[in-house]
Formats: structure tokens, sequence, C-alpha cells
């Protein structure tokens, strides 16, 4: 089981390099999912590659009537990384703090709820 926001998702599919846990809300006609992928690096004789992850939510949601020609669609929210080999644990963490720090201002919330680029 897999809990944030306080909602937990129970793990229902499984992969060598794949995850997929289902919400609390997922039946047949709503899908409350939650998919967490890795691919592992590739080195070549001159890079060492680097490793691949994702994490993709996905929902569906009500649409309003104004706007939409269906009752419903499906809300997805997607982070992927690409980590070279070897980089230093520290330094990714601090990235890693930082990205989560962009996520949490309003510039992110502007672009994806309103399509917008901030300058």
């Amino acid at each position: 089981m897999l809990t944030f926001d306080s909602v937990n998702y129970t793990a229902d599919r499984y992969g060598p390099d794949s995850i997929g846990y289902f919400g609390p809300d997922h039946n047949a006609s709503i899908l409350d999912d939650l998919q967490l992928s890795r691919v592992a690096p590739k080195p070549t004789s001159v890079f060492s590659g680097v490793s691949r992850t994702s994490a993709k939510w996905s929902r569906t949601v009500n649409l309003l009537d104004d706007f939409a020609v269906t009752p419903t669609a499906v809300l997805i929210m997607q982070v992927n990384s690409s980590i070279p080999v070897g980089m230093d644990s520290a330094e990714l963490a601090l990235y890693i703090a930082r990205f989560k720090a962009y996520v949490a201002l309003s510039s992110f919330n502007t672009l994806v709820a309103d399509s917008k680029i901030t300058y």
C-alpha cells in the first residue's frame, strides 16, 4: 500500500520494472490509478547511461456541462526523470528538493491549471 495526501493506493499490477496501484475510488467506470515505472541505464563505451523513472497518476473526473461534450474524462499528471549514472546522491537530493519547491509555486499551478507560462 502507498499512502499520500491521506489517500491509500493498493498495489494491483506487478512487473519487473513497474507497479500499478488502484486508488479507493477505482471501479469499472472510474479510473483511479497510480503507475510507477523505471528503465535501467543502457551504458555504452563512451557514456554510463541514465536511469529513467516515471510516476503517472490517472483519475476520471467530472466535466462541466457548459464546456464539455462528454460528462467525464481522464486527468493525467505525470513526472518523469532521467538521472545520469554516477551522479552524487546529495546533489540529486538537492535537485529533487528544488523541483518539489517549484511544484509548490503558484506559477506551476498556473502552468498546469491555466496552460499559461509565466515569465
